[in-house]
């Protein structure tokens, strides 16, 4: 048995020679090979054998070290054992197609300049890629990566191409405003949040935008940051309000469908982009409520925008005839004004093209402005499925319900300051709740599915 370990340790010094890299980096390896199923991958060429660890397919070295793991679509599977970490010298892992569900701390690896762990099984964001200031590419694509993007990302400032989308990733756009070299940014199908002019640097170098079926609100950012002559802005299914800033760009392709943008933003693109997709949109948001006293005089205000709009405005879903300029004046107002109004939009350059509003529910009553007093009211879940929970600072005299059609279909007086309000009968609808306390009222559409 002695000889026989002397033997052993004679052939793995060998092999160590011929390996030409470090112990630690030869040993991590072989972690790697044996945790992710090596004996079934694609192409295994030369792994675990007396060759060069440099002619072991995917592995590339520089000097003793190994500085390069090249192995896509090749069936990987399982979880990259923690011995991964001592390849510290890795400039360069693309394992993307695989099947891999999880990665340890790549703190270390403080020289990589590329990460592909896209399309995997990844369940977690990585952690210790915040350690990487020289990376330039990133790709998370298409993994099951759940929870916020660390905010500690906004170290990598040579960052130029980042891919985080397709995973249901949550929570805010972290801060990009020292991502000045980026070209590339996906985001899409996901429900990060937020507006990206407040995120992304003031100028730079962009060229291709993905952030399609996301939570974004707000704006694109301006020309200063998009630049080039092929540029690429996909923002489909969002809830942008503004791209009146994307107007001095040369645009290629330019997807808007499914956001809240009237004909004034979609006006100046309209024969400059190759492929321009905007014809459907969300209704442009409107107030909520407007409360008008009796015998008062209101104004109401199409927020559809664009020179040579035609409008029309609607009552409970009823068009108001003759109410087809960008204002509807109500004078003297009473009880039969109460209801439901909001504005369509038609324009030319658009043809079968309706842009609407949402909905503003007019109140006529004596009660003090919400915008002069406002108690604190809180509810919850919105939307909900039956029932709603509802607290304040003071208490709750009263609370109203009205349909869409602003009829009133349920009225309680808790005189509390906490009640659970049920709507269990009610169908599944948009409604205008109504609260009065100490003689201030305040309205919020609730929403059930």
């Amino acid at each position: 048995m002695k000889h026989f370990n002397l033997f052993l340790i004679f052939v793995i010094s060998i092999t160590y020679l011929k390996s030409q890299v470090s112990q630690q980096d030869s040993l991590a390896l072989v972690d790697f090979y044996n945790a992710l199923d090596g004996p079934n991958w694609n192409n295994n060429n030369n792994w675990l054998s007396d060759q060069s660890v440099s002619n072991w397919n995917g592995v590339g070295v520089s000097g003793d070290r190994v500085n390069r793991i090249d192995l896509r679509r090749n069936n990987l599977k399982g979880v990259i054992p923690s011995s991964f970490s001592a390849l510290d010298k890795l400039t360069m892992v693309d394992v993307s197609e695989n099947n891999i569900t999880d990665i340890p701390d790549l703190s270390a690896m403080i020289d990589m300049i590329q990460l592909n762990l896209g399309n995997n099984m990844l369940s977690e964001f990585p952690v210790g890629i915040a350690n990487m200031t020289r990376l330039n590419n990133l790709f998370l694509i298409d993994n099951q990566i759940t929870g916020q993007i660390p905010d500690d990302l906004s170290s990598l400032t040579l960052l130029k191409r980042v891919s985080f989308g397709n995973n249901p990733l949550s929570g805010p756009v972290p801060d990009m405003k020292g991502w000045t070299l980026l070209e590339q940014l996906h985001l899409s199908n996901s429900d990060l949040s937020g507006d990206l002019s407040d995120v992304l640097p003031a100028s730079g170098s962009m060229n291709n935008l993905n952030a399609e079926n996301c939570l974004l609100t707000g704006s694109i950012p301006s020309s200063a940051f998009l630049k080039g002559s092929d540029v690429i802005i996909i923002f489909t299914n969002n809830d942008i309000e503004d791209i009146t800033r994307l107007d001095e760009l040369m645009i290629r392709r330019l997807w808007t469908r499914d956001n809240r943008l009237d004909f004034a933003n979609l006006l100046p693109f309209l024969e400059n982009v190759e492929d321009f997709r905007y014809d459907s949109q969300k209704p442009i948001l409107a107030p909520e409520t407007r409360n008008v006293i009796p015998g008062g005089n209101i104004t109401l205000v199409s927020d559809i925008d664009g020179a040579g709009t035609s409008y029309q405005w609607y009552k409970n879903d009823e068009l108001i005839e003759g109410a087809t300029a960008v204002e509807w004046v109500i004078n003297n107002a009473d009880e039969s004004d109460v209801g439901v109004y909001y504005c369509s939009g038609t324009h030319p350059e658009f043809p079968g093209m309706t842009l609407t509003q949402t909905p503003t529910m007019l109140t006529v009553d004596h009660s003090t402005s919400i915008n002069e007093v406002n108690p604190e009211v809180n509810l919850y879940p919105n939307p909900f499925t039956e029932r709603v929970m509802i607290s304040s600072t003071e208490i709750i005299d009263q609370a109203v319900v009205y349909n869409m059609q602003g009829q009133q279909v349920l009225t309680v007086n808790p005189g509390s300051d906490r009640f659970q309000l049920d709507l269990s009968g009610l169908p599944d609808s948009q409604y205008l709740l109504s609260i009065l306390s100490n003689s201030v009222s305040k309205s919020q559409i609730i929403i059930k599915q």
